[in-house]
């Protein structure tokens, strides 16, 4: 008896595929597809932002359309490539879908399946999710751990130090014109989080967001987004930066 099954988690891109090897060929039994979801609003925004919540339709923290049909691309994607392991119309024994518990990821969760399923589909198909508190599975790198903060903590105040000391006019500037009180690499991520989302709808920006800047870093003038925008990325990675990093959030 045949078996074929799927799991879609709306959380990170990565594709993981289980090969069983019958007695002349390899047959796919088995596919564990993680993505993250598409497109989205700002988490929020910066004090002096002239775009403030409802200049979102759905306000912050929301898939977008252009997420929507990043997701469903995505799901076509996957219909191509699993053609054979996966009906045209759903079938309950077939897959499997979970996601984290956020508007966002099970938006996108649906619209991806719109795109696997192509419109056969005349029902909606089940997406299962837990409360943030209880998923140890999807947010594992959020649960509480104090070796994690212990390391990030001291690794963040020797790179963070180093990036504020060589920009301190810079960031004076950018205090002044976002509102944001002793802006630093550390508290930045609103602030570009905002500002790409903005810049990526098409926003009228502030003249200041492209000022230009001498970048002691790159050795040259830069915009202040791009500055922004390099520093934060620096910020993110520091994260996980390091093999105990690592292995504190997700394991050996």
């Amino acid at each position: 008896m045949k078996t074929c099954e799927a799991i879609i988690f709306a959380a990170h891109f990565t594709f993981a595929l289980i090969q069983c090897v019958g007695s002349s060929e390899l047959k796919l039994i088995f596919t564990q597809v993680l993505y993250r979801h598409g497109e989205r609003t700002p988490l929020s925004t910066y004090p002096n932002d002239p775009y403030k919540e409802d200049a979102w339709p759905n306000g912050f923290k929301q898939l977008t359309v252009e997420g929507c049909r990043q997701q469903y691309e995505l799901g076509n994607f996957l219909r191509r490539k699993y053609s054979k392991l996966l009906s045209k119309s759903y079938k309950s024994h077939e897959i499997y879908v979970r996601s984290t518990n956020t508007s966002r990821t099970l938006a996108s969760a649906a619209c991806n399946l719109a795109g696997l399923y192509r419109n056969f589909q005349p029902e909606p198909i089940p997406i299962h999710t837990v409360p943030e508190e209880e998923d140890f599975v999807l947010l594992r790198t959020g649960l509480p751990c104090p070796g994690y903060d212990l390391a990030f903590k001291k690794d963040s105040r020797k790179v963070f130090s180093k990036i504020d000391e060589a920009n301190e006019d810079f960031f004076k500037f950018v205090s002044k014109m976002s509102g944001i009180r002793d802006a630093s690499t550390k508290s930045i991520g609103r602030l570009v989080g905002a500002l790409e989302r903005e810049i990526r709808n098409n926003f009228i920006m502030p003249d200041w967001i492209f000022a230009v800047w001498w970048d002691p870093t790159m050795g040259k003038y830069r915009t202040v987004y791009e500055m922004l925008y390099d520093i934060n990325s620096v910020r993110q990675l520091t994260k996980f930066n390091s093999k105990k990093k690592s292995h504190y959030q997700s394991g050996k």
